[in-house]
């Protein structure tokens, strides 16, 4: 198929990794948004192109056909940050994934263009005048001979990229951000993998805490032999007592929530039992640790991967998270498990909290992310 001329070589590149996210959203906006539209339609699939038109705003349109994410974010015409201005809260949550903008006043809009993209964590790219190529875009200067331009969410850049995946480097990033650990509490933490990476930061009190009671058993005895290290059976919740954990087939993938979109994008993650677990809140097992004197009640560092789960995590740590200098989650941007929290309710909880998320990488998918938040100071 002949794709039409409308469309530049960046838009054919990245409207073609629509075709890998069945019904994701495309808007076009601005003054060539119809005939772009057209175009975009034949290039993207099953994605689904709409048009803002003039009088509507984006916001509109995102009502109207039930969208909630935008893949990708086309506008042409003067007045760029106008446009971004009605889409603030979309940008800050990581909502975009990409935006293409051009047809401006390049040497009045693109200073706080760029600060802007800067600010919400997205890479800025010059497209070359044949549209072919992109060149990263730091400073005023690097963009002025450009006219058009492309944003990168970072949570999504290696996947639209096309380069290898990468997750967070937490190591990194505590030093980045200066985090002396003093202990590190990791929920949900299957078979202790990221033990090693933990032992490279440092030597400090670890509890991983797993609540299939089966995964549980071979948690223990992997780590029987080290030292500084505590095993606890319990799933992490937002209140005290015995909870129901959905069973995978993909042991993984176990939640206190029925699955939800996960089983389309992963037809092989499949429930197959139910088990009943203790249910902790943090407060309580800090509680129960600094009653016993345990190293580990000390701990400033979080991590949790509880499958659609953290929000009723973090309900449950209301009194220790004042403690925490970092906390790592995975966040959500679809109904993966059947009411789990979505990145604003999370982002919105944490900045309650006194937390900015200040890294997110998506290293398999574009609908979940491991996202790090920073104690504010």
């Amino acid at each position: 198929m002949t794709l039409p001329s409308d469309l530049d070589a960046v838009d054919r590149r990245f409207l073609a990794r629509a075709t890998v996210a069945p019904g994701a959203a495309i808007l076009a906006a601005g003054e060539d948004a119809s005939q772009w539209a057209a175009a975009a339609r034949l290039a993207a699939g099953s994605a689904r192109v709409e048009v803002v038109a003039p009088g509507q705003t984006i916001a509109d349109v995102m009502s109207e056909r039930a969208i909630r994410h935008i893949f990708m974010l086309h506008h042409r015409g003067p007045n760029p940050l106008a446009m971004l201005a009605t889409v603030t809260q979309m940008l800050t949550h990581s909502r975009i994934d990409l935006l293409t903008v051009g047809d401006f006043d390049v040497g009045e809009d693109l200073p706080p263009l760029i600060e802007l993209m800067a600010a919400r964590r997205y890479q800025l790219f010059g497209i070359e005048a044949d549209g072919a190529g992109i060149e990263p875009i730091f400073t005023p200067a690097d963009g002025l001979h450009f006219h058009q331009f492309l944003a990168v969410q970072e949570r999504l850049f290696d996947l639209l990229m096309f380069n290898t995946p990468r997750s967070l480097d937490v190591a990194e990033l505590l030093q980045t951000h200066r985090v002396s650990v003093r202990g590190l509490v990791h929920v949900g933490a299957h078979e202790g993998e990221e033990l090693p990476a933990y032992r490279r930061i440092g030597d400090f009190p670890i509890a991983l805490i797993e609540a299939h009671p089966g995964v549980h058993d071979r948690l223990a005895a992997i780590m029987a032999d080290q030292v500084n290290v505590m095993t606890v059976h319990a799933a992490i919740s937002d209140r005290e007592g015995p909870v129901t954990l959905r069973v995978n087939i993909n042991d993984e993938c176990n939640s206190l929530l029925p699955i939800g979109t996960l089983s389309r994008l992963l037809p092989t993650m499949v429930e197959c039992a139910t088990v009943e677990v203790p249910g902790r809140t943090l407060d309580g097992l800090f509680a129960d640790w600094r009653a016993a004197g345990a190293a580990i009640a000390n701990a400033n560092v979080l991590v949790s991967d509880i499958q659609g789960a953290e929000l009723m995590a973090l309900e449950g740590a209301r009194s220790i998270l004042p403690q925490f200098d970092a906390v790592i989650l995975e966040v959500s941007f679809d109904d993966l498990y059947a009411g789990c929290a979505q990145v604003e309710d999370i982002d919105q909880f944490m900045s309650r909290a006194g937390f900015s998320r200040v890294a997110t990488v998506s290293t398999y998918h574009r609908d979940w992310s491991d996202a790090f938040y920073r104690r504010d100071r």
